[in-house]
């Protein structure tokens, strides 16, 4: 049976290759401009991130223009999805090598994030049994699967349908939505993974 833990990797992995492709995509899109410093807006004019709930996709890339930000941040979201969907368990670390390089080249914030925590549950995974230690503690957690990771997919594809219609909502809510949905609707999916395998585990 699949565990929790690869459950909740494959989803935050998957949306972090797909995102981190998207954010590529944008940025083909502005050609061959080159950069001027480190943040970028993956979807440029007449995009204005002040105007639009997603802030045009920001991104930090070291790149100097943006057709070259776009491929590397293509390359190596897809490189992520490779790992996610045929992993090795002789490298179990091995996400973290295109969650950094997604960071670092074009592929956006919240997609190298969800792609680091997808490579902390692919870890925690090779490592098979956990120890009985504050297991009341991964109890309460365990409480939260699956409720945890549905509401992340159901975010991570509605949002984009509801701030297609309801933006200017979506916009008034800022920093709010960005806690809640991007950071610890991800975070709570791992440890939930966690928790639940280590209660059926353990009892």
């Amino acid at each position: 049976m699949r565990s929790k833990k690869r459950t909740a990797a494959l989803a935050l992995g998957i949306y972090a290759g797909i995102l981190g492709t998207i954010h590529g995509v944008f940025q083909l899109a502005q050609g061959s401009s080159e950069i001027s410093g480190m943040l970028i807006q993956a979807i440029g004019a007449p995009c204005n991130p002040e105007q639009v709930w997603h802030a045009c996709l920001p991104a930090l890339t070291f790149a100097e223009t943006y057709r070259s930000s776009g491929i590397l941040a293509i390359a190596f979201s897809l490189y992520a999805l490779y790992i996610i969907l045929f992993p090795n368990p002789r490298r179990p670390l091995a996400m973290f090598l295109p969650a950094v390089m997604m960071l670092l080249l074009g592929a956006g914030f919240v997609p190298a994030f969800l792609a680091a925590l997808s490579g902390v549950a692919m870890a925690l995974e090779s490592r098979g049994k956990t120890s009985k230690n504050d297991s009341k503690g991964w109890r309460v957690v365990s409480y939260f699967w699956p409720a945890a990771p549905l509401l992340f997919v159901i975010w991570s594809t509605a949002a984009w349908v509801v701030g297609s219609v309801y933006n200017d909502v979506l916009l008034s809510l800022g920093f709010a939505l960005f806690l809640v949905g991007d950071l610890l609707l991800p975070f709570l999916t791992l440890l939930s993974a966690v928790g639940a395998d280590h209660s059926a585990l353990h009892g």
